[in-house]
């Protein structure tokens, strides 16, 4: 949920400075992202705290291009950690995500196993993370493609996902 320093609150500041019972401003939010296109809090939450500021109008706008997936990548091919890119997009970086403390971890860009589905130069991601005794520990790959417009980001109404067995191999 957004702080006390949102929008919301500012935009409600402004509007008890109107004396009471005089005709004046309307509060209202307008160009507020969701986090279906951009923003950080879904429109549930934007909208509970406008109810939470006395804001009666929000005005969402969302980035069609995202709803569409216009340029988008099409598939992911594992190349590389830093320089991921499937032509016309920009580079993603793949970035080390850490949860708990494992003894042992590692994983990065490699050539075999590789999926015998993917038409791409061989290249696949390798995980491994070896917990502690009586601990719980995680270790993965995220994505960071602000540099690539967040172009994974997208609606997926009207789509399905599969995935097949043979494209996950383990060690």
């Amino acid at each position: 949920m957004l702080s006390g320093t949102s929008v919301f609150s500012r935009v409600t500041r402004a509007f008890a400075a109107t004396p009471t019972g005089a005709q004046g401003p309307i509060p209202m939010a307008m160009h507020i992202h969701s986090s279906f296109s951009e923003g950080s809090a879904s429109m549930l939450a934007q909208l509970s705290e406008a109810r939470r500021n006395n804001v009666p109008v929000v005005w969402f706008t969302e980035h069609d291009w995202r709803m569409s997936a216009h340029g988008y990548r099409q598939a992911v091919h594992f190349d590389s950690l830093l320089k991921e890119t499937e032509a016309p997009n920009k580079a993603w970086q793949w970035r080390e995500m850490v949860k708990g403390k494992p003894v042992n971890k590692g994983g990065g860009i490699v050539t075999a196993p590789v999926s015998p589905l993917d038409p791409h130069p061989p290249g696949a991601m390798h995980v491994m993370v070896q917990a502690g005794p009586n601990r719980q520990s995680s270790f993965s790959y995220g994505v960071d493609a602000n540099k690539a417009r967040l172009n994974y980001k997208a609606n997926l109404a009207g789509h399905s996902l599969s995935e097949s067995p043979r494209d996950i191999v383990p060690a």
